[in-house]
């Protein structure tokens, strides 16, 4: 039982990383993609690009080690005279998976510390400090800031500096912006990309995160600029980002990063969305790819053991 147990655990680590490394091989051709369609949907389909590693993973592993699940994707065979589904078992895998499962799991953990607890701590501090108006609370602070706090009840802190530099309008594109990061859950998003990819090596999912991040902030603008001109969101984030000073990175800015990047996407016509229809085969089809591997990769796994 320890030994299944085991190697089943290593399996499932050790895929998770394999699968990492081959999503940012092939990142650069999806990259194509996300940034082709709309920015809520690139920002959407690059979050689920980052589950597939653990997604894969653990279903593959889930069909290798459990039998009644594994029934309809694994042909049976035998081995030893065991001839039902199964997984590869080793005796030497105890070590190695306590050994990477220690790792992983204390990866995780950090991961959910430096983006959950301070944004939760910096939020009841704020609310503390803050006095709070209809739809933003107003912070005591002479610089300027602008930015949405918290996970699934954030709240968007203007500066009283931000408030006397910026006129109404600019104060109400900002206002548009930061309410777009709460209905889209943004900070929470952050969070969930952070623990998918909290495994891996951080030379291998730092671009894809930054991605993911400057798509979330051009969804926003896309958002604030339904209300007013493109140009009029581009000058408002360029006049924030001269006078903002530095923000945390658990928290969303509205113009602490790709000030260059969310400028030039704002004064281009704006990305089309995929139809509904087209995006959701694509997601089948490729659902469909992938259940077809894990007959070849259990048969290639027991081949390495």
């Amino acid at each position: 039982m320890i030994e299944w147990l085991a190697s089943s655990t290593l399996m499932l680590f050790a895929l998770w990383i394999v699968f990492g490394i081959a999503l940012r091989v092939v990142y650069p051709g999806f990259k194509l993609l996300i940034t082709r369609v709309s920015a809520s949907q690139g920002s959407l389909l690059l979050l689920l690009y980052l589950s597939l590693p653990m997604v894969a993973s653990s279903w593959l592993v889930l069909n290798m080690y459990w039998p009644d699940v594994a029934r309809w994707l694994v042909v049976e065979h035998c081995h030893s005279g065991l001839c039902q589904p199964h997984g590869p078992v080793n005796e030497s895998a105890v070590w190695p998976a306590l050994i990477l499962g220690v790792w992983i799991v204390g990866r995780l953990l950090n991961s959910w510390r430096q983006l959950y607890l301070p944004a939760q701590k910096l939020l009841k501090q704020l609310n503390y400090l803050g006095v709070p108006h209809s739809n933003f609370i107003e912070l005591p602070e002479k610089s300027v800031a602008a930015f949405t706090v918290g996970i699934l009840q954030s709240k968007v802190f203007l500066s009283r500096g931000l408030l006397a530099l910026c006129t109404d309008q600019d104060v109400k594109t900002i206002l548009a912006h930061e309410q777009a990061h709460q209905r889209r859950f943004d900070n929470l998003r952050r969070i969930i990309a952070g623990l998918l990819v909290a495994p891996l090596p951080q030379s291998l999912t730092r671009a894809m995160m930054d991605d993911h991040q400057l798509l979330c902030e051009q969804a926003c603008d896309d958002s604030a600029a339904e209300g007013v001109s493109r140009e009029k969101v581009a000058e408002t984030v360029l006049k924030v980002a001269r006078l903002q000073r530095p923000t945390p990175n658990y928290v969303s800015a509205f113009a602490d990063s790709h000030t260059r990047l969310r400028i030039e996407a704002l004064l281009k016509t704006s990305r089309s969305p995929l139809p509904e229809a087209l995006l959701y085969a694509g997601l089948f089809i490729a659902l469909g790819l992938f259940l077809t591997l894990v007959d070849p990769l259990h048969h290639f796994l027991e081949w390495l053991h």
